[in-house]
């Protein structure tokens, strides 16, 4: 769970550990080389359809699921790929 930014003794406001930082960029990662599978699947003809990547948007989905709480709910219609994986989807 973050919490919200407390100043410390020089000043900063320290929102993060190193260990979150981490958590939060494997799950863009992941994000990335799943939306880099699915492209490679679409593009093999193995899914059909339309197929909307979430490339290059990763740290949006990291950073808002990271700020919800458990009960929190998240509705998309539309690039829902990476919402789910940060969600704790695999």
């Amino acid at each position: 769970v973050l919490q919200l930014p407390k100043p410390s003794a020089s000043g900063r406001k320290d929102v993060m550990d190193g260990q979150k930082l981490l958590e939060l960029y494997r799950k863009m990662f992941q994000m990335r080389r799943f939306e880099e599978e699915a492209a490679k699947a679409y593009t093999e003809r193995k899914i059909g359809g339309f197929l909307h990547l979430y490339i290059g948007q990763e740290a949006v989905a990291t950073g808002v699921i990271a700020a919800l709480q458990p009960q929190d709910y998240v509705i998309s219609a539309y690039r829902i790929h990476a919402q789910y994986l940060a969600r704790g989807g695999n």
